[in-house]
């Protein structure tokens, strides 16, 4: 029998056949339940005998743990076979335990955390143990706990990916804690451990994890002191779940402290939060947002038994106080704890408790700081919506007054108008609020046009939240006429909420034909503009089914009315042949102000006037309605057409384009007005061209044809050619680009202007070189066409996935421009050509296709743009300078081709297909112009040039590794940028002050991009110093000039310094670094007098004046090495010096003026 052979096992204490029975059987789950089972039926004092040997082979084994590798394998091993007969053995629970299994259990828990970590497996196994003895209570337990708990406070804290399990583990042995000695200093560890608990994020994400925290908080008044500093530590770089987790284990810590751990908890915990909450800083740390949500969960429990009573006992030193400092964050944030407190009572003095509160609020909404403001009126409106019973009458009138009189319309803060109209949104949810709010809301009517496009979306979403009250109507507050005058003008998101508004207004599902027409055009004919944003939108508040039932139900009533005027046609022919009996038909023959019915009867004439009207309405007689028509087609059409090629859906296209196949042909020979016309051809659009063959056809030809005076406009247009793609006429029309542009540069220009420079002669008289023959379409209409297909995205994705070859062919007519342009640029001649602006188009729109082309055909665009470069730079630059010396009129059309050049090297550089020597080429030009062009001209297109420049170097350091060596380059272009603007300041005080805020988002983003997470880079250090010294030399100058006055802020800075610490803001880490290089300038002692003093006083007192999150200790260091520099500088001036005295004081008034203000 196995028990037999066990139990023989253990007598001889053999110790490697112990370990070749159990493990002689693979599936360990099998040879635990037969060796259970085996147990079972043994006699106890067997079992008992067993464990005296199994005790006395396990000390030996315990004691063996020193010796040699392969020992301490072989004593795992049998470790590992005694834990699992232990467990075997407890599973029994009717026998009592061996004594000699308790004392085994004793020493396996001595030597539970003492085992090394290639035991883990027997750690666990010998932890799961000590775990059964502790969960069934048996006797003993309390002496295995201690180290069981230590391990799996371990297992749980040291694992990558915690399980719920081992939480819970902890939780289940948590009352083991208190089994601790707490003045050993052998648990120092255990202690670490269980400090460490309180920054685990899974004891925060589980329950049990939780109530172990709150457990802990509670088991003395200095270990909760000791976890309350770990807490402190780790909070700030929590996340607001975790926060909310964090308030519910103070709050449960609390509810179970009694004694000296309560004082504690309260005291120098909780109190210590609200006082760091109140006093927090708002200047972009999250820290204020992290405690606020903190201790909402703490006032979320006032409902429980004594939570009011705490609050109202910690918040009373601190909050009251708190409302009426000098500090602006410090009140805002006081406002909203008090708003998220509220209320706040006592029994014995309610009715005083809630005035003084009311009284701060009402204070708080007059507060100065805008931020204040915002938070006391959003929690105004929510105490109001929460306790309008609670509140006194004249204290709800006295809120509402203040909210709509004065901070509905409070012009200095957007945000606090928001905060009044959301506020009042979520007073709606209170219906007891109805009556009051029924009066007062239609004050509000004006805001629908408020400047602030978020304040118009909380108008309607206010106004829809009125849509669900029945006692109110939204039209009452906000008229149907200003709400189709925002429909026609406002931004999408705003739009698409006042359609949802509106929508079952206009779009009825369930009334009849007549009536959803009816109401259509009375849309229509209230605001046309409007109308068509109305059908934009309308199918995103519709079921795709119910946009594709109005679209037939348009398609169908178009179709009557063409019937019906067909046949007005018909019978208006047949009175003028039949005047003989005129006077007798005229009587049943319909005028030409009613509409004859459906089966082609007369409508009946003594209908009412009202019939009269809508049906003279109704007739495509009436174009404003009829086109508001066809835009709702096509509109409503364009909506669901992603939807419609959906397989799902393909036979309601089909259907869809059937109907409106018929229709269209018959629309267009009846609608003849531009806007009309436009909207029928975008709406063919959807159809196959295999639908509409006369039409298509008719379209190329139109296009092929069309002239300076034919021309339909842009906005037509592009229309046009949208719908010609989608008919598949692309190669078509690339082909007509192609041979039109060819020979209009053959004709035009060749002629005229030869690389040589000889000219055609013309004919007396002649203003122009004569094309000998027509083209058609002219060439630069042509040119329109092909910029239109690029522009286009639908064109431009056809054309590249379906017609490359095409393009290709296209781009080589173009690429005659290049040799004609450097022709043009080189020519001796003094004539200004006609055709110009046809050759720089050509040349734009040939490098444009060369770039779309070179991923498509793998080729390299680099060489083109290379030559382009080096032509640039050696020809048409010089021209800049060239007033009147050169062919071109002062260097104009020089100034044109250079623009096209540097923008399209930026679009190379922004696709990736620039490499360091192409942006080392693209720099080189970039300054050259620069310094060539005094005016300036260039100076967008070379900022935003150096500014792709700037990003395609620190690609190619990231993807080459270089650690910043390609970045190296951008200082030293911004140094001598920085020169250019500067002298351009000099000789230009008009105009310079355009010039500089035109240039600010390209220096931003250059700035941005070198210094993105690579402050460590020399080249950063490298910018601040070129920074630094141009910001210094320019308020030097002008402290020699005597223009540095009193800053205000560093707007008040002259132009260029102005700009440059603007940029220089934003991110603070930026500042810092500037600050860090400028202090480092000032402690070199490389400062020459007292000018530059001046000027470096003036720039921090502008720093320390501005408004923003400025590093004061780095200011301050800036401060404090100014001033040794100015003792040093004082001490070699000259007695007699009146001059350097003046400036002198002027620099120490600055340093103490600043610091007085901060």
């Amino acid at each position: 029998m196995p028990s037999t052979e066990l139990f023989s096992l253990c007598e001889k204490k053999n110790a490697d056949g112990i370990i070749s029975f159990i493990s002689s059987e693979s599936n360990k789950n099998q040879k635990a339940r037969k060796l259970r089972e085996t147990l079972c039926s043994c006699q106890q004092r067997d079992v008992s005998a067993m464990w005296t040997e199994l005790y006395s082979m396990t000390t030996e084994a315990i004691m063996s743990l020193d010796e040699d590798e392969e020992k301490m394998n072989h004593t795992f091993s049998l470790l590992e076979c005694v834990v699992f007969i232990a467990r075997a053995t407890l599973h029994n629970e009717k026998d009592p335990v061996p004594p000699c299994l308790f004392e085994t259990a004793v020493l396996l828990h001595g030597v539970l955390m003492s085992l090394p970590e290639e035991a883990l497996g027997l750690r666990s196994d010998i932890a799961q143990l000590l775990e059964m003895w502790w969960r069934r209570g048996l006797e003993g337990k309390e002496e295995v706990a201690v180290n069981t708990l230590h391990f799996f406070l371990e297992s749980a804290q040291a694992a990558e990916k915690v399980t719920a399990v081992k939480v819970k583990r902890v939780w289940a042995m948590h009352d083991a804690v208190l089994l601790i000695n707490w003045d050993n200093d052998d648990i120092e560890s255990l202690k670490q451990r269980l400090i460490a608990c309180v920054a685990a994020k899974p004891f925060l994400r589980e329950p049990d994890g939780r109530k172990f925290l709150a457990f802990l908080f509670n088991i003395s008044p200095e270990f909760t002191g000791q976890l309350y500093v770990r807490f402190k530590e780790f909070f700030p770089g929590s996340t607001r779940d975790m926060s909310t987790f964090y308030g519910e284990v103070f709050f449960r810590a609390w509810k179970q402290a009694s004694g000296p751990c309560l004082e504690k908890l309260e005291n120098d915990c909780i109190q210590n939060l609200m006082n760091h909450a109140v006093h927090a800083r708002r200047d972009g740390t999250n820290i204020f947002s992290l405690l606020s949500r903190l201790l909402q969960y703490l006032h979320n429990q006032k409902i429980q038994t004594g939570v009011t009573d705490m609050l109202l006992r910690l918040y009373n030193p601190i909050l009251w106080r708190s409302l009426n400092v000098p500090n602006c964050d410090v009140r805002a944030n006081a406002t909203f704890i008090l708003c998220d407190v509220f209320p706040l009572t006592c029994p014995v003095q309610k009715d005083e408790f809630i005035n003084r509160q009311c009284e701060a609020l009402l204070t708080a909404l007059y507060d100065d700081y805008p931020v204040a403001r915002r938070i006391a009126v959003e929690g105004v409106c929510r105490i109001m919506s929460s306790y309008w019973e609670l509140l006194p009458n004249l204290t709800i009138k006295m809120f509402i007054t203040k909210l709509l009189q004065d901070h509905l319309n409070d012009a200095n803060s957007a945000e606090v108008r928001l905060s009044v109209v959301r506020g009042l949104t979520e007073l709606l949810d209170n219906h007891l609020c109805h009556p009051l709010l029924k009066q007062v809301l239609p004050t509000m009517r004006d805001h629908v046009h408020d400047m602030s496009e978020s304040v118009r979306k909380a108008m309607m979403d206010l106004l829809l939240k009125v849509k669900k009250i029945r006692a109110i109507k939204f039209w009452t507050i906000v008229p149907v006429e200003h709400l189709l005058a925002r429909l026609k003008e406002d931004s999408a998101a705003v739009c698409k909420k006042i359609v949802k508004l509106l929508i079952n207004s206009y779009m009825p599902l369930e009334q009849t034909t007549e009536e959803k027409i009816s109401r259509l055009t009375h849309l229509i004919k209230e605001d046309a503009e409007a109308a068509r944003k109305f059908f934009q939108y309308a199918p995103t508040e519709l079921k795709f089914e119910e946009s594709v039932k109005y679209l037939t139900l348009l398609s169908r009533v178009m179709l009557v009315l063409i019937k019906r005027n067909h046949a007005e046609n018909s019978n208006e022919n047949h009175n003028e042949s039949t005047a003989s009996s005129a006077n007798d038909s005229n009587a049943n023959i319909t005028s030409s102000t009613n509409v004859t019915r459906d089966d082609g009867s007369n409508a009946n004439t003594e209908a009412g006037s009202d019939d009269d009207e809508e049906e003279q309405e109704l007739s495509l007689k009436n174009s404003e309605i009829m086109m508001g028509l066809i835009e709702a087609m096509y509109l409503m059409w364009d909506a669901i057409a992603k939807q419609l090629h959906t397989p799902q859906h393909t036979d309601i296209r089909h259907e869809l384009q059937k109907r409106y196949s018929v229709i269209i042909p018959q629309m267009l020979r009846i609608f003849q007005e531009p806007r009309a016309y436009a909207a029928i051809m975008l709406l063919s659009g959807f159809l196959p061209s295999t639908r509409v063959p006369i039409l298509s056809d008719s379209c190329m030809s139109k296009l092929r044809n069309m002239t300076a005076d034919t021309h339909m406009g842009v906005a037509n247009l592009q229309n046009f050619i949208g719908t010609l793609c989608k008919w598949r006429f692309s190669n078509a029309m690339l082909e007509m680009i192609a041979t039109s542009v060819k020979a209009g540069l053959e004709e035009k220009t060749i002629a005229e202007y030869k690389p040589g420079g000889s000219t055609v002669k013309k004919k007396a008289g002649a203003k122009c070189v004569m094309l000998k023959e027509t083209i058609k379409p002219e060439p630069p209409i042509a040119l329109e066409y092909l910029e239109i297909l690029l522009e286009k995205d639908l064109c431009r994705e056809v054309i590249l996935v379906d017609h490359v070859d095409a393009l290709t062919q296209t781009m080589e007519a173009l690429e005659h421009s290049v040799e004609i342009l450097k022709a043009m640029n080189s020519a001796d001649s003094e004539t200004s050509p006609t055709n110009e602006d046809f050759v720089l188009k050509t040349f734009f729109l040939y490098l444009r296709v060369s770039l779309l082309l070179h991923k498509q055909e793998e080729t390299d665009p680099k060489p083109l743009f290379t030559d382009l470069l080096t032509w640039a730079q050696e020809e048409l630059v010089p021209q800049l300078q060239q007033q009147g010396k050169r062919s071109r009129k002062d260097g104009e059309l020089a100034f044109k081709t250079l623009q096209i050049i540097l923008k399209m090297s930026w679009h190379l550089m922004m696709v990736g297909s620039a490499d360091k020597d192409f942006t080392s080429m693209a720099t080189k030009l970039c300054i050259s112009c620069l310094e060539e062009d005094k005016t300036l001209r260039l100076v967008d297109s070379v900022l935003t040039c150096l500014q792709w420049v700037t990003d395609a170097r620190r690609t190619l350091d990231r993807e080459t590794n270089s650690e910043g060596q390609l970045l190296s380059l951008i200082p030293n272009f911004m140094g001598k940028v920085f020169v250019c603007l500067a002298s351009y300041i000099k000789h230009n005080k008009q105009t310079c002050q355009e010039v500089m805020s035109s240039i600010m988002p390209q220096l931003t983003e250059i700035f941005n991009t070198t210094m993105k997470n690579v402050f460590h880079y020399p080249s950063t250090a490298d910018m601040m110093t070129a920074t630094q010294m141009t910001i210094v030399a320019e308020l030097t100058h002008a402290s020699h000039k005597e223009n540095l006055d009193e800053p205000v802020d560093i707007s008040s800075l002259p132009v260029l310094s102005a700009l440059l610490m603007k940029i220089m803001f934003s991110p603070r880490q930026r500042l810092h670094f500037f600050l860090q290089e400028l202090n480092t300038f000032i402690s070199s002692g490389s400062m020459p007098d007292l000018h530059h003093a001046h000027g470096c006083a003036h720039l921090l007192s502008a720093v320390r004046k501005t408004k923003g999150r400025i590093p004061f200790d780095q200011l301050e260091n800036c401060e404090d090495s100014l001033r040794q520099c100015v003792n040093t500088l004082s001490v070699k001036m000259e007695e007699n010096d009146e001059d350097s005295k003046y400036l002198l004081k002027q620099v120490r008034d600055k340093m103490e003026g600043g610091q007085q203000k901060s």
